[in-house]
């Protein structure tokens, strides 16, 4: 049964959980939308009181906001829990937090997250960032595939409100050419008619068009990637998995889990449209 209007949050009731939640519960009141919150007890059988105490501590973290949420205690997988529940009510985004929150490893390879980000029916919102406003400034990173345009068209209904920057990087192979200039610049010239007939095959209303803007980009994928989300110029990364070139992987993408890593501010993940 498709719930149109809900964000399902799953929670590991760890001290990370409260960014993620706080997040949905933000995300819900700007999209009219109710929560479905989830936790998932590990393995199948035990204690009951297990799932009663975990009852407990999802309705204290809800707190005045009962009214707008539904509960639901699953055992078993993780990851296997999470996407069943998305199957049967299909919400429109899953919000969860990142693994291990301020390490210097990766954030989310071979976890829960990255299972969900890779098989997720519905786009995934992976929280880094404690949730203080809505989403203003979006970063829309593409290579011109539909997937990356499926990214930007739902970046751009989930936040109606947010500004869209859709920025392309171009690969440095110029770097190896004796006439470095000169093909850099013909580089340049044929990602400018590539983000051109990009964004034009978008389907985006004309307010939502109004609110888009784009760069190319040359240099070090991550190290531009870096310069763009420094100092808080934007406040959400969008992706769009299974891509071309850069972003093609058996996965979720190379380039994309590397974007989705090295990111400090949330990211939205989004799987190419069947």
């Amino acid at each position: 049964m498709t719930h149109p209007n809900t964000i399902l949050l799953a929670s590991d009731l760890t001290a990370r959980s409260d960014r993620p939640t706080d997040r949905a519960f933000l995300a819900a009141e700007q999209l009219s939308a109710s929560v479905l919150l989830v936790h998932v007890v590990e393995g199948e059988g035990g204690d009951a009181k297990i799932e009663e105490h975990a009852r407990e501590a999802l309705e204290s973290v809800i707190g005045q906001v009962a009214g707008r949420v539904e509960i639901q205690i699953r055992r078993g997988r993780v990851q296997h829990e999470i996407l069943e529940v998305a199957a049967a009510r299909e919400p429109i985004l899953i919000v969860t937090g990142a693994a291990r929150f301020n390490s210097i490893l990766d954030y989310v390879l071979g976890t829960a997250v990255d299972h969900l980000v890779r098989h997720s029916p519905v786009p995934v919102l992976v929280v880094k960032q404690r949730a203080q406003v809505p989403y203003r400034k979006l970063l829309v990173a593409t290579d011109f595939s539909e997937c990356s345009r499926h990214a930007l068209e739902t970046a751009a209904g989930l936040f109606p409100d947010a500004a869209i920057t859709v920025w392309h990087n171009c690969h440095s192979a110029y770097e190896a050419f004796l006439d470095k200039d000169s093909t850099q610049a013909e580089i340049q010239q044929q990602a400018d008619r590539d983000m051109k007939r990009f964004l034009e095959s978008a389907h985006l209303s004309d307010g939502a068009r109004e609110r888009v803007s784009h760069i190319v980009d040359l240099g070090d994928l991550q190290g531009r990637l870096g310069s763009m989300l420094k100092e808080g110029r934007f406040d959400l990364l969008v992706l769009g998995t299974h891509g071309r070139s850069g972003f093609a992987h058996a996965t979720i993408g190379s380039r994309a889990s590397e974007m989705l890593n090295a990111a400090a501010c949330d990211v939205l993940m989004v799987r190419g449209s069947k």
